[in-house]
């Protein structure tokens, strides 16, 4: 008989309570291929009388087996932080990340998470700058493409695991098949031909005119998709240029977020009708952070542009 490697049974070993380990038992047994039948409640019943007979399993506690963690009571919080204000926006924000990456932004209770929160002005942290312009104009490319990549994806059953609708309420599309036109549309589509290319410009364009007639544009995506739809080739182009547009827009992001907050692409981005995109991504340099949820989001002054909004999410796990 070989030696027992562990030696004697330590003294301070928490043991389980009986009724845990029956459970455990005739869940495995419960659950092997050799028991797959209609015999083996009674076959737990026959054994339960044999090897245990005086101890009773409680209603309550029929689930618990061994090696399932008891849940706690988890103790939960949020810090939320609003940067507006454009002086020394970028420094600020540099300092938030990190303090949020080395642990001291805040104190995560003992046995729980804090969620965090932070509303970023893009315009605050990049001025009326170039950039700032640039990832404006990306925000709206990348809701048509994605809007369209959707409606593409709908309509001939293939999933964007990227792109596409959010599921949030008011935000589903349909697309209206090309065959169910009008009469007088048909004849208007043979009149004015448009390619991909030009229809996509026109729908950026009235974007761009009036960021506020999101929905309003909705009617030329679906347009945009019909026309796709019988255009394979010029559709494999739109793909290809919709991701494109999405690889800038995650430059776009590291740009503005800053240079101490290293992430990577995790569940790609989500659209809504409403203009707001949902990008999801992956922490790559802090192991007490779960991954980050970016909410972009254009506002209007007077009509025009006035912001971009950035609403930055995480949770904060303890350490402790």
């Amino acid at each position: 008989m070989k030696k027992s490697p562990y030696g004697v049974i330590p003294v301070n070993l928490e043991w389980q309570e009986p009724y845990v380990v029956l459970n455990t038992i005739f869940k495995r047994l419960k659950e092997h291929k050799f028991f797959a039948n209609k015999d083996k409640e009674y076959f737990a019943e026959k054994l339960h009388k044999l090897i245990a007979p005086g101890v009773s399993i409680p209603g309550s506690k029929k689930d618990e087996i061994l090696g399932q963690q008891k849940k706690g009571s988890v103790v939960t919080k949020t810090f939320s932080e609003r940067l507006i204000d454009p002086v020394n926006a970028k420094s600020r924000l540099e300092r938030f990340f990190e303090k949020l990456l080395n642990g001291t932004l805040v104190e995560t209770p003992e046995a729980g998470l804090c969620k965090v929160e932070l509303l970023i002005s893009s315009k605050a942290v990049l001025g009326q700058s170039l950039k700032f312009q640039i990832m404006a104009a990306n925000v709206r490319e990348i809701w048509v493409g994605e809007m369209v990549c959707n409606m593409i994806a709908k309509e001939t059953g293939n999933g964007f695991d990227e792109g596409g609708g959010d599921d949030d309420e008011g935000s589903s599309v349909e697309v209206q098949n090309s065959q169910s036109a009008s009469p007088a549309q048909d004849q208007e589509a043979q009149r004015t031909p448009e390619t991909s290319s030009q229809l996509f410009d026109k729908i950026v364009s009235a974007l761009q005119d009036d960021p506020g007639s999101v929905k309003a544009q909705l009617g030329q995506c679906r347009k945009l998709a019909n026309y796709l739809l019988s255009h394979k080739r010029e559709q494999e182009d739109f793909l290809t240029q919709t991701k494109d547009i999405r690889a800038r827009l995650y430059l776009d992001l590291k740009g503005c977020l800053g240079s101490s907050l290293k992430f990577n692409i995790y569940r790609g981005l989500r659209c809504k009708q409403s203009g707001q995109l949902k990008v999801s991504l992956k922490p790559s340099n802090s192991g007490h952070l779960s991954g980050y949820l970016v909410n972009i989001e254009l506002t209007l002054r007077d009509s025009t542009l006035g912001d971009i909004l950035l609403e930055f999410k995480c949770d904060v796990r303890s350490t402790r």
